[in-house]
């Protein structure tokens, strides 16, 4: 039990507590964590119990970057889920996503290409509290040339473009 490393940043609120600096071609990564340990134990754990205000996880990158930032590679983990986020119980008074697309060129700001063959659902929103709030909100705010919602059907030969079903008092 214990710690192999521990390092108390108490009395040094201006020191980093771990720098890995590096330049030049790199052919591996600056930190690996390999295990082939079984349990339910976290692998990476960050635990806060402040007011704090900053980002927990701060990424910067340069223009010339054209890597991805986080990249999640499931391989066979067929029950793992790859993102689950958590908006508690209590009261939210911020967004849970945000995405800022503010920059100019023609990438879509999000994408989801399933090539999937099961039966599964590529989008799935359920809702079941009771919320006064729209479940899409879709808002122009400026001189927008395209569509709201673009349905193309090409080669489905058996799927509705829209289909809604109504049930319980209304």
């Amino acid at each position: 039990t214990g710690n192999a490393i521990h390092l108390d940043l108490d009395s040094a609120v201006a020191m980093t507590g771990l720098r890995v600096e590096g330049s030049g071609v790199r052919t591996q990564p600056y930190l690996e964590l390999i295990s082939d340990s079984t349990g339910s134990a976290h692998y990476f754990d960050i635990d806060i119990d402040g007011a704090g205000s900053g980002n927990v996880i701060d990424i910067v990158t340069s223009t010339t970057f054209t890597g991805s930032l986080i990249n999640l590679n499931l391989n066979s983990s067929t029950g793992g889920v790859a993102i689950t986020i958590d908006g508690s119980n209590e009261a939210r008074t911020a967004n849970l996503v945000n995405i800022t697309n503010d920059g100019s060129g023609n990438t879509d700001v999000a994408e989801i290409a399933d090539s999937n063959t099961g039966s599964g659902h590529v989008w799935d929103v359920n809702v079941s509290g009771i919320g006064s709030g729209n479940v899409l909100d879709i808002t122009y705010s400026a001189a927008d040339t395209g569509n709201a919602i673009n349905v193309v059907m090409a080669d489905a030969v058996a799927g509705a473009a829209l289909n809604i079903t109504g049930a319980g008092a209304r």
